[in-house]
C-alpha cells in the first residue's frame, strides 16, 4: 500500500479527486450561500450589476453612494434653473429626483469609475487639498466648520463628494478628448443652422393607396411566412385570482357632512387656500452682480431713464419690446420681431418655491396693484422695472366650492385605512390555516374566484388587478394548479393568484392572427405603390416645369416652402427623413430629388421636391463665429462619445434597478438594463 502511495500516478489521482470534490463543496458553502445580511443588503440596494467574470449571480451595487448621486442631481438641476432665471434651492429638487433618475446617473458613474481606475485617473491626495483650499480660499478653519455645518455636511462627506466629482470629471475629459473636428466639418455644420434653403414639392401620401391594394389569401400568407417572427408573442398566462380591490372599497365609502366639514377645518389652510397672484411684465436690463461701478451706474440711468418715459405716459409693453434684454421676452425664437411686450407667462404666485428671477422680484410683483408700475428692481439677473397687469388677493376657498374636492379626499382616505385593515385580515386568514385549493381559500375569505385573460407574463400586469412585477419570479415558478403561499399586494390591490394555464412563446398560427397580417401587408404594399409612383414622378420630371405638369396630371399639388434653414426642416413637412438636413448639403439648386417623411421604414408619404435657391451665409460671419461654432461642435461630438460609450458599456456589464424600489414609485422594470 505504502508502495503504492508512493507512486508519482497514484499521488495525482488521489489529488485531482481531492480537488473534484473538496473546491466545489467549498465554493457552495462560502461562495454561493448568502447570509442574512447580504440578503438586506440586497432588498435595500437600489442598482444591481454582473460585473464578476466567475459569477452568474447578480450583485448590488455598492460602490456609488446614492445620496452623493442624489446632490449632484440637485445641483445641475439648480444650475440649470439659475441659467434661466430662476432661483432655488437644491432642497427644492429632493423630492422631485425619482429613484429611476437616481439609478441611472449611478450606472454612469460606475462606468466612469471604472475607467478611472483602469486608466490611473484617480484624484490624489495633492489634487484633493488643492480642490479643498480652493473651495475655502481665505477662510479660517471655523469659518469652514460654520459652513459645512450650515450646508449638512461632514469633512468626510465634503471630501467624498469632491474626489466622486473630480473622479467622474476625469473620466470624461479621457472620453471627450477623442473629439475631433476639421474646419470642413465646422463649415457644414454652421451651414445646417445658417444657410436658408427654399423647395417645391409634392407630397404623395401612402394612405391614398391603401384602397388600390389587392389582398388574397395566398398572398397574405406569404407575407406572414416571411414575417412571421414579427408576430411572436411571449410566455403568456392566464390566472384565478381571489382579490380586495381599493377601488371597490372606495366606492362603498360615505363619508357624512360632519366628516367633510371637519376635514375642510382641519385642512383648509393648507390644501384650499388660495395665494396672492400677480400676472406682470416687466422690462430687464442684464447687469451681473459684480458688474464694474461703471456698468452699475450706466445700467442705473437707463433704468431710470425708462422709468420716466413710463410716468410720463409712454407704453409699457412697446418698451419692454424695445429696450428689454431679457431673453425670454422672444415670442418667436426664429423671429427676432416677434416679442411678448415684457409679458411673463407663468402668474407670480406668492407660495411658489422656485420663482423666476427670484425672491426680491416676487416680493415686489405681488405687493403691486393692478396698472401699478415698481421703482427699479435689483436681481442676480439685472435691474428690472416690473408692471403689474392683473392681481389675485390670498384668501381661502369656501366649503360649498370645495365640497367635492373633500369629498373625494376622505373617501380616499376611509378606504386606504379599510383596505390594509382588509388586507391584513386576508393575509392572516391565509398564515394561519391550511387550503389545499384557492376555491376553499375563497369561500373562508368570502370572496368570488376571479379569472384572468391569457396575459405577457414578462409584463406582469393583470388587467383590473394590476402589476405583480415585484413577485414576477415567484409567479412564474408556479406550476398550473398551484396558487401563491403569500398574499402579494400591489398599488391596486391585495390578492392571491393561481395559476390556470401557462402558454410558452410562440409564434401563433397564421388563422390566429390574420387580421393583423392583412393591416401590416396593406401597409407594406401602399408603401411600395407611393413610392413607386414617387420614383415614376422623379423618372419623368427634368425640370421644375416638368415637375409641376406631371404632378397636376397625377392630381397632386406642388408646393412651395418659406426659405428655411435645415434645422427648422422639420416645420415644413413635420418628420422629414432626418438624413435631409446632412444629404442637402451637397445638393445642387436646381436639382430634384425624392425623400421620406415619417419612419423611412414605413413613411407615411414620399415627397418629391425641387431644390429652388439657397442663401449661403457671409465666409466672414462665420469666421467671426468660428470660436463659437467649433465649442457647440466639440461638446457634441463629445456627447456622443460619451453615449457611444455608456452603450456599449451597458452592453458588456450589464445593470438592473431593484423592482421592489421601482415598484413603489408605479414602475413596471425589465429584468435587465432597464435604464
Amino acid at each position: 500500500m505504502l508502495k503504492q502511495l508512493r507512486s508519482r500516478r497514484m499521488m495525482k489521482g488521489i489529488m485531482f479527486w481531492t480537488l473534484v470534490l473538496v473546491i466545489p463543496s467549498f465554493v457552495f458553502f462560502y461562495g454561493w450561500q448568502r447570509s442574512e445580511q447580504q440578503r438586506e443588503a440586497e432588498r435595500l440596494s437600489l442598482l444591481f450589476v454582473k460585473d464578476r467574470w466567475w459569477g452568474l449571480r447578480w450583485r448590488p451595487l455598492t460602490e456609488i453612494d446614492p445620496a452623493i448621486v442624489q446632490q449632484e442631481l440637485a445641483r445641475q438641476y439648480e444650475g440649470i434653473l439659475q441659467g434661466q432665471g430662476i432661483e432655488a434651492t437644491r432642497e427644492d429638487f429632493s423630492n422631485l429626483i425619482t429613484s429611476r433618475e437616481v439609478a441611472r446617473q449611478m450606472q454612469e458613474a460606475y462606468y466612469l469609475q471604472r475607467l478611472a481606475e483602469q486608466e490611473g485617473l484617480a484624484v490624489t491626495e495633492p489634487e484633493l487639498r488643492a480642490m479643498l483650499a480652493q473651495a475655502f480660499a481665505g477662510q479660517t478653519s471655523d469659518a469652514i466648520r460654520r459652513q459645512l455645518a450650515q450646508m449638512g455636511m461632514t469633512e468626510e462627506q465634503l471630501a467624498n463628494d469632491l474626489i466622486y466629482r473630480e473622479t467622474l470629471a476625469k473620466a470624461r475629459n479621457y472620453i471627450f478628448a477623442r473629439a475631433k473636428a476639421s474646419l470642413f466639418e465646422l463649415w457644414q455644420e454652421y451651414l445646417i443652422g445658417q444657410e436658408k434653403i427654399q423647395i417645391q414639392y409634392v407630397r404623395i401620401p401612402t394612405d391614398d393607396f391603401a384602397g388600390k391594394v389587392t389582398v388574397t389569401t395566398d398572398a397574405l400568407r406569404a407575407y406572414y411566412d416571411t414575417h412571421s417572427s414579427a408576430y411572436r408573442v411571449g410566455d403568456r398566462a392566464q390566472f384565478r385570482y381571489v382579490a380586495i380591490r381599493l377601488e371597490d372599497i372606495t366606492r362603498e365609502m360615505h363619508p357624512t357632512t360632519e366628516a367633510l366639514t371637519a376635514y375642510y377645518e382641519k385642512h383648509k389652510k393648507d390644501l384650499f387656500a388660495i395665494p396672492r397672484t400677480a400676472e406682470v411684465r416687466h422690462i430687464m436690463l442684464k447687469l451681473p452682480t459684480d458688474a464694474a461701478t461703471t456698468a452699475v451706474e450706466a445700467a442705473t440711468k437707463k433704468i431710470n431713464d425708462l422709468a420716466a418715459k413710463i410716468k410720463g405716459g409712454a407704453d409699457f409693453a412697446q418698451l419692454a419690446d424695445e429696450f428689454s434684454e431679457d431673453p425670454l421676452n422672444s415670442a418667436d425664437a426664429s423671429d427676432p420681431s416677434r416679442k411678448r411686450g415684457g409679458q411673463i407667462l407663468s402668474p407670480v404666485r406668492e407660495n411658489a418655491p422656485v420663482v423666476p428671477y427670484g425672491d426680491e422680484f416676487k416680493r415686489v410683483a405681488l405687493a403691486l396693484q393692478p396698472d401699478q408700475v415698481s421703482s427699479p428692481v435689483r436681481t442676480a439677473m439685472g435691474l428690472h422695472l416690473i408692471k403689474c397687469d392683473k392681481a389675485t388677493s390670498a384668501g381661502i376657498r369656501p366649503f360649498e366650492e370645495v365640497k367635492d374636492e373633500v369629498a373625494d379626499l376622505v373617501r380616499s382616505e376611509m378606504a386606504e385605512k379599510e383596505f390594509n385593515e382588509r388586507g391584513r385580515a386576508l393575509k392572516e386568514l391565509l398564515a394561519g390555516r391550511s387550503f389545499s385549493n384557492l376555491d376553499s381559500f375563497a369561500e373562508a375569505a368570502k370572496l368570488p374566484v376571479e379569472e384572468s385573460p391569457l396575459v405577457d407574463l414578462d409584463a406582469a400586469r393583470i388587467p383590473g388587478l394590476g402589476s405583480f412585477i415585484d413577485d414576477l419570479e415567484l409567479v412564474k415558478d408556479l406550476m398550473e394548479g398551484e396558487f401563491t403561499e403569500g398574499v402579494l399586494r400591489n398599488r391596486e390591490a391585495y390578492f392571491v393568484l393561481e395559476l390556470k394555464k401557462k402558454e410558452p412563446a410562440h409564434i401563433p398560427p397564421f388563422e390566429k392572427v390574420i387580421e393583423s397580417v392583412r393591416e401590416d401587408y396593406v401597409t407594406s404594399q401602399a408603401a411600395q405603390l407611393a413610392h413607386a409612383e414617387a420614383r415614376d414622378l422623379l423618372r419623368q420630371s427634368k425640370t421644375l416645369d416638368d415637375l409641376k405638369k406631371f404632378a397636376e396630371a397625377k392630381g397632386y399639388t406642388l408646393v412651395q416652402s418659406e426659405p428655411f434653414t435645415r434645422e427648422q426642416a422639420d416645420r415644413v413637412l413635420p418628420g422629414l427623413d432626418p438624413l435631409f438636413r446632412h444629404l442637402t448639403l451637397g445638393y445642387t439648386v436646381g436639382t430634384l430629388h425624392l425623400t421620406t417623411q415619417g419612419d423611412p421604414r414605413s413613411p407615411i408619404a414620399y415627397v418629391v421636391w425641387y431644390f429652388e435657391k439657397r442663401e449661403e451665409p457671409s465666409r466672414e460671419q462665420f469666421r467671426k463665429e468660428l470660436a463659437q461654432v467649433r465649442a457647440e461642435y466639440l461638446m457634441y461630438v463629445q456627447q456622443a462619445l460619451l453615449k457611444e460609450w455608456l452603450h456599449d458599456m451597458r452592453r458588456i456589464i450589464p445593470t438592473r434597478m431593484n423592482p421592489a424600489i421601482a415598484r413603489e414609485e408605479g414602475e413596471a422594470v425589465p429584468a435587465e438594463d432597464s435604464l
